[in-house]
């Protein structure tokens, strides 16, 4: 691309390393929602969301923009960005993550919003996904991956890293599926497959990647105390959760794994996907 102009709105370490790769790559950068982060003051100036509208041909927001659809996530930041703010921005062209339903565009605006939470980013994410879910697993386990026994439940894009993942590190891994396709794919792969309802058994660790509650009491109960729960769904995650604390199984709701563990590369992807929509809407 050649040079532009990107303002860059809120977020955690992906967006800051998302700035600094852009920078890397020649495009001028104007940030706000980071004067709390003083690790970074030879790159981190804050401008006002005035001087990002008006300078910007850009704006990029964080993935997800909001938690409360009121304000824009800035964890760096001690003043809110309200999302009103940015919807009344003018003729601008807005990137951002699972943008609300909610955030609509006045029709005197000539603003546009381009979602980057979509399946190349999942796609790409899946890995560092992964990659957290094993560090989650090393933190609470008392043993090593390689002597346990773990079961993940879903084999979509993360399960089917995750499985082939644990497996060469020498865990003894089961995925869970319905499709004869997936059952297919685990025989090519060498690893056991099962169906949800069979797969009651004595694991070290669950891994679900299924954002649907289908750990309920009744599963639950079957399974041992010591099996630690490790919940990459979205919300409202895939555990019923009071049932797992009434039962005394711990359950972690790993969210924004690739953020968390990972930002640089969380950010390079983000860039990558940007890109991508950059060239297929010719903006």
């Amino acid at each position: 691309m050649i040079s532009k102009k990107f303002g860059i709105i809120g977020g955690d370490m992906r967006q800051y390393h998302l700035a600094k790769s852009l920078k890397k790559d020649g495009h001028k950068i104007q940030i706000t929602g980071f004067e709390n982060y003083k690790t970074a003051t030879d790159f981190i100036v804050n401008h006002t969301i005035s001087d990002i509208s008006e300078n910007s041909d850009y704006i990029i927001l964080p993935l997800p923009i909001s938690h409360d659809g009121i304000n824009v996530i800035s964890p760096f930041s001690e003043k809110k960005i309200n999302l009103d703010l940015i919807k009344n921005f003018e003729n601008k062209k807005i990137f951002g993550g699972s943008i609300p339903d909610k955030l609509n565009l006045k029709p005197s605006t000539n603003s546009k919003f381009y979602d980057f939470y979509r399946e190349d980013l999942m796609i790409l994410n899946a890995v560092p996904t992964a990659e957290g879910a094993v560090i989650e697993a090393f933190k609470n386990l008392d043993k090593t991956i390689g002597s346990s026994k773990c079961l993940v439940t879903g084999y979509g894009r993360i399960g089917k890293i995750l499985c082939n993942l644990l497996k060469n590190m020498g865990a003894k891994v089961t995925a869970t599926m319905r499709s004869s396709k997936d059952f297919a794919w685990t025989q090519t792969q060498n690893i056991k497959s099962t169906t949800f309802e069979n797969s009651v058994a004595e694991y070290d660790v669950i891994f679900n990647t299924i954002p649907t509650i289908i750990f309920d009491y009744n599963y639950l109960k079957k399974i041992s105390k010591s099996t630690i729960i490790i919940d990459l769904a979205s919300k409202p995650g895939g555990i019923d959760r009071i049932s797992a604390e009434k039962l005394g199984i711990k359950v972690i709701h790993a969210l924004g794994l690739p953020g968390k563990y990972f930002p640089k590369t969380a950010g390079e992807i983000i860039k990558t996907v940007i890109y991508k929509i950059i060239e297929e809407e010719n903006l």
